[in-house]
């Protein structure tokens, strides 16, 4: 984590996700085993961790809450480590600094840190003081011998025995070279041997130690350390269990008085040690333990795992926030504060979904729909243009006319739009045309041309972003059913051949969908309704021809001029194409990628000009491609004149 900010998320995380096991053990106290309760814990363990991703709900919309203290926070400091529109989110769980701090939240982050470093400092000289003492700690030969034995009639591995006169109870201590700590004036039973054994058996020593460096992580959450308190307690608990299984009968009951025995007794509760005495109270609670020993309910712990496993999923991975879309469209500027938040956790998780966001928002002129689609960085102009708006009595989320400098941005009007000629990046990203229909963009412009905006869309940690890669244009053709001319778009791939029949250029584009199934319908417009995790549910490649026989070295034909151009199939070399006449004055195009056209002589445009298009499906998962080649054959008078492998001149 790099700022307090972090720290928050992350501990308001992991106090959720306690309070809510806290509440599930609670509920099932008397229904399951001691074993079971303490290994619900692991499920905060991984919570603790494991770095709280930015933008994901954690049980709650503690992102979202945390996202708006901030900004608030934020708007009024110019801090060194965090922004007040920078994503909170962390890639770890220990602190790291990158600079001096400035602001009262750098110092809090700093003070953070040297808390946590106190704590393990405080806990580092009291193992060590007790290592030491526990240097000139007694052997005793009869207590070592008893340890020994009850080992071996237990099947367990022994330990070193001290006396000490200065302890009140016995425990365990050390992680890598343990020993058995002894009261120096008390007999200890096999029974209390065997719990401190156990203990060394199933390593509680060092999970002691873990959950006290985690709680230190943590030091400045009181809540937390509560928590943790219970974990160890939970621990002995647990151990008390296993003490259980292996007595029987009277020996059970004689345990429970030994316990009542030690419970005024003093304990240790440092990392790497483990003691069978931890306060009346939780004495008084493992007895309550005992007594239930054997009488949990079958079947509950099985339900007790699937719910663990759930809650793992919710606190572990989340949920991307969601909830009313209210906060899309705020109206007042009051509530911009929270709108931008949530725009910020609420980013787009595909790259469908960042397009169609940021075209939407353009089309409506809504700052919250570009703030999800856009860098974090834009996020101040963005504001700057909504308040203004604001000010000057529009909804608070209106963006206005010139908001980046670029007086063209604003679409007047819109039927909806294209998303055109995607294509992928070396570095991963794409970049895309947008089209929008029927607009203008300024009230002198006609309403039937087209805008063109050039965007470049790649993935972050966040999400997808969309940016500007060039200034809008406004074309005049207004492409729908009946006019598929995109001459005036630049193509995606252009493809020459040149011989002495005259020259073909081939100019490809491809077209993908949000929504709707017709290659040349626009993508449906549900009201402002905007899909931050939307799919491509079509795509079209579009080929435009241009078969010029002027440039002709072998003259003219007499009659008729025929051309065929087919598309060369993935992973051939040829094109294959189709079985069709060529006097015929028609055209046409097949779904297969080849198309055709026939005409007279008479009837070529500007003297000897054949132009022609075609449109096919194409495949989604092929996204951003165009097809591997083009081939064109040319017939003069029904005859095959000439076979082009036509080359590629510019694109991919």
């Amino acid at each position: 984590m790099t700022n307090v900010w972090g720290f928050f998320l992350q501990t308001l995380s992991v106090s959720s996700v306690a309070l809510v096991l806290l509440i599930i053990k609670r509920l099932f106290l008397d229904k399951i085993s001691p074993n079971v309760q303490y290994a619900l814990w692991l499920v905060l363990a991984l919570r603790i961790v494991l770095p709280v991703r930015a933008g994901v709900n954690i049980l709650f919309p503690i992102p979202m809450w945390v996202e708006l203290l901030k900004a608030k926070v934020e708007r009024h400091l110019t801090s060194a480590y965090s922004s007040m529109y920078e994503l909170t989110g962390n890639r770890h769980i220990f602190p790291m600094y990158r600079e001096m701090p400035v602001s009262v939240t750098d110092w809090l982050f700093v003070l953070y840190g040297i808390g946590i470093a106190a704590v393990l400092l405080h806990y580092a000289i009291a193992y060590i003081q007790l290592r030491r003492m526990l240097r000139h700690g007694m052997a005793d030969e009869v207590m070592q011998a008893k340890t020994d034995a009850v080992a071996e009639a237990y099947g367990l591995r022994t330990v070193q025995v001290r006396m000490e006169s200065s302890v009140h109870s016995p425990f365990v201590c050390g992680v890598f070279h343990p020993v058995l700590v002894l009261p120096a004036d008390r007999q200890m039973s096999d029974p209390i041997l065997l719990h401190e054994l156990l203990h060394l058996a199933h390593h509680d020593p060092a999970k002691n130690m873990i959950w006290c460096i985690l709680r230190a992580l943590h030091w400045c959450n009181p809540f937390l350390w509560y928590v943790v308190n219970r974990i160890e307690n939970d621990l002995e608990t647990c151990c008390d269990q296993r003490v259980l299984e292996r007595l029987e009968g009277e020996a059970r009951r004689d345990y429970g008085k030994t316990l009542l025995l030690m419970a005024n007794d003093r304990y240790a509760r440092m990392p790497g040690t483990s003691s069978i005495s931890n306060g009346g109270k939780n004495i008084a609670r493992r007895i309550e333990a005992i007594v239930r020993f054997k009488t949990y309910p079958k079947g509950v712990t099985f339900a007790l795992v699937c719910m663990a496993v759930l809650l793992v999923n919710a606190a572990v991975s989340g949920q991307t926030v969601n909830g009313s879309d209210a906060w899309l469209r705020p109206v007042e500027e009051s509530r911009l504060d929270y709108a931008l938040a949530m725009s910020r956790v609420h980013r787009c998780t595909t790259l469908a979904g960042a397009l169609d966001t940021y075209a939407k928002g353009i089309i409506y002129q809504n700052g919250i729909y570009l703030a999800m689609a856009s860098s974090l960085s834009q996020q101040e102009v963005l504001e700057a243009a909504m308040r203004k708006s604001a000010a000057e009595g529009w909804v608070a989320y209106h963006v206005g006319r010139g908001f980046d400098d670029k007086d063209q941005m604003v679409v007047y009007e819109a039927d909806g739009y294209r998303i055109c000629n995607l294509k992928e990046c070396a570095d991963g990203g794409y970049e895309a045309l947008l089209l929008f229909s029927d607009v203008c963009t300024s009230e002198e412009q006609t309403e039937n041309g087209t805008l063109v905006l050039p965007v470049r869309a790649y993935e972050t940690e966040d999400g997808w972003v969309v940016e500007r890669t060039g200034e809008l244009d406004c074309i005049d053709t207004a492409f729908d059913a009946d006019n598929m001319d995109v001459s005036s778009l630049p193509a995606l791939q252009s493809y020459e051949g040149v011989c002495e029949y005259g020259k073909i250029v081939l100019d490809v584009y491809n077209f993908y969908m949000v929504e709707g199934n017709n290659i040349i319908s626009w993508n449906t417009m549900s009201g402002d309704t905007f899909i931050p995790n939307a799919e491509f549910h079509d795509a079209s490649i579009l080929q435009q021809g241009v078969y010029d026989i002027r440039q002709a070295d072998a003259g003219m034909p007499a009659h008729h001029v025929g051309i065929v151009y087919a598309r060369v199939p993935e992973g051939e070399d040829t094109p294959i194409y189709p079985n069709h006449p060529v006097l015929t004055s028609d055209s046409g195009s097949s779904s297969d990628g080849y198309a055709w056209e026939n005409r007279p002589v008479s009837e070529l445009e500007n003297g000897g000009v054949i132009k022609m298009g075609s449109g096919e499906s194409w495949d989604i998962e092929q996204m951003g491609s165009v097809p591997a080649g083009y081939g064109v054959r040319i017939y003069w008078d029904g005859k095959l004149k000439k076979e082009l492998r036509l080359e590629e001149v510019y694109g991919q």
